[in-house]
């Protein structure tokens, strides 16, 4: 089992994390709006669509080391352009580097790991510790954030980027990930299930863009001024609970099933947050988000699993790409509107709607596919 995708995963999400704070703190102390913040996120997520569309695209004709390669150079080159201290640079810097402010995972990155953990079995217990790798790192990210400047971030964002050429050289062949014979032999039904289900989740996705990590902080912020230590320790302690998740989600997948496993965890999770916006006070709010945080991730190795066993091999990083470039798309539809709903004083909106999407999304995914073939555990 190759290690570098593990690191990989922690290295550029504790650059997520850091930024996730460091950037809407310091736009919340200048006098941006709501809006600008959810401007930011939305820029993120449409660059990572991007690139993991173009990754699907461009895995039958390059390497797959070049294509990783390329995308690590771009984020560090975007993050290159705040370091100049030029405001109007950041959705720049957002859309060219994927300037990750909301602490989602974009870019192509992610499509080509997720195949490098899979291997050549099914194994959700892999994938849980992939994400939680992640989420250590972006724990860690969150918790640094509260006490560096926007300059530190940047900076260590920039080296993130140089860890990642490192990795994606020493970790990726330099093959195509998708041969012509390969091809041949993909189902067009197993990857019409992918599609299915992709444009579920990429409902599931819009409805999550509406309460990004980086739009949840610039709200707390505005609505309980609460100590930035604190708020960081806060955001620190969610993502420890929601990496802590992922091995009981991989336990229960393993039992009752991948996709019972999605739903019936989601499903209380979304409650949960369409309670945080009537919340009195920032205590009550920090703790609704965090046992939130303690089911909402559930579904994540699990449908990483699910997604790949259902396709031929060949076809990995394709699938792979295509779902994580509909994510990060659908996503980047919301934050915006989360900004509007902020400055309109409907300040509950992006929770309340968020949570009834995902809902929604959740009955609709059991009962679209109760009956679709799992993986062995």
């Amino acid at each position: 089992m190759p290690l570098w995708p593990y690191i990989a995963k922690g290295v550029r999400q504790l650059a997520y994390g850091a930024a996730t704070v460091a950037v809407p703190v310091w736009l919340v102390r200048h006098g941006f709006s709501a809006l600008s913040v959810g401007t930011l996120v939305a820029l993120a997520l449409a660059s990572g669509a991007a690139q993991s569309w173009l990754t699907a695209r461009l895995a039958r004709s390059f390497p797959m080391r070049a294509i990783a390669i390329g995308s690590a150079i771009f984020m560090g080159a975007g993050a290159l352009l705040i370091l100049t201290g030029n405001a109007l640079l950041l959705p720049v810097a957002a859309f060219v580097g994927g300037m990750n402010i909301g602490g989602q995972e974009v870019g192509p990155f992610t499509a080509l790991e997720q195949v490098a953990v899979q291997g050549s079995s099914a194994g959700v217990h892999r994938f849980a510790w992939y994400n939680a790798i992640g989420m250590l790192g972006l724990a860690l990210g969150t918790a640094e954030g509260g006490a560096i400047s926007i300059g530190v971030s940047t900076v260590q964002y920039i080296a993130a980027a140089a860890v990642l050429c490192i990795l994606y050289l020493c970790g990726l062949p330099n093959t195509r990930t998708l041969r012509e014979s390969n091809a041949q032999h993909a189902s067009p039904r197993a990857f019409g299930t992918v599609e299915r289900l992709t444009a579920l989740f990429a409902v599931d996705a819009f409805a999550g863009g509406f309460v990004a990590q980086g739009f949840i902080v610039y709200w707390l912020t505005w609505r309980f001024h609460p100590n930035i230590q604190i708020l960081g320790a806060v955001l620190a302690a969610t993502n420890i609970l929601a990496m802590a998740s992922l091995f009981v989600a991989a336990w229960l997948g393993s039992r009752i099933g991948l996709l019972k496993t999605m739903v019936f965890t989601h499903l209380p999770s979304n409650l949960l947050l369409a309670l945080i916006p009537v919340a009195p006070s920032f205590e009550v709010a920090a703790v609704l988000l965090l046992a939130r945080s303690a089911l909402s991730q559930m579904d994540v190795p699990t449908r990483q699993a699910l997604v790949l066993s259902v396709v031929p091999e060949g076809d990995r990083v394709r699938a792979a790409g295509v779902t994580n470039a509909v994510r990060p798309a659908a996503a980047a539809l919301s934050p915006a509107l989360s900004g509007l709903a902020v400055q309109a004083a409907a300040a509950g909106t992006p929770f309340f709607a968020a949570g009834a999407i995902k809902a929604c999304y959740d009955l609709t995914l059991y009962f679209a596919f109760r009956r679709i073939k799992e993986p062995a555990p």
